[in-house]
């Protein structure tokens, strides 16, 4: 190993027999350095890679939390609007295939798929499944479902 040399030799008294050598060898671990050789070679490259798993990690999770919370409102505004759809194209006495039928394509239209739905005399009732983009988003399944009736005329 070198030997360092100060750039100067202010504050190092030759009268007392210290020089800038005696007393850098007195530091802790400095003596220990020369006569010993580690290998810390890769040290840094391993913390490095660990950092960065630890953060692929971690934004892989924090992307499909997102994700998840993303296709609950997505699987609410698709129950919603096909129930919605479903009971406002008509008298309630058309048929319960027709008003699941636009149910059906209101739904597939917001990326989601009807899983039930159930008509009433007054009433249709829409249940719906959606996936989650994202790297962890096939793992889930979020479900939604809307009630609604037909609209209301009110008399002024």
């Amino acid at each position: 190993m070198p030997s360092v040399e100060p750039p100067y030799d202010q504050g190092v008294d030759e009268s007392c027999g210290l020089s800038w050598r005696s007393v850098m060898n007195l530091l802790p671990g400095r003596a220990r350095a020369e006569s010993e050789t580690t290998n810390q070679s890769g040290t840094a490259t391993l913390w490095v890679v660990a950092a960065t798993a630890l953060l692929a990690v971690v934004g892989s999770l924090a992307t499909t939390v997102v994700a998840v919370i993303a296709a609950g409102r997505e699987a609410d505004t698709a129950a919603d609007l096909a129930a919605l759809s479903a009971a406002a194209k008509g008298s309630m006495s058309a048929g319960r295939s027709t008003h699941c039928d636009i149910a059906r394509r209101i739904a597939a239209a917001h990326r989601a798929q009807m899983t039930a739905c159930r008509a009433g005399p007054d009433f249709i009732e829409v249940h719906v499944e959606v996936q989650p983009h994202g790297p962890l988003g096939a793992w889930f399944t979020v479900r939604s479902q809307a009630r609604a009736g037909p609209p209301r005329v009110v008399p002024p």
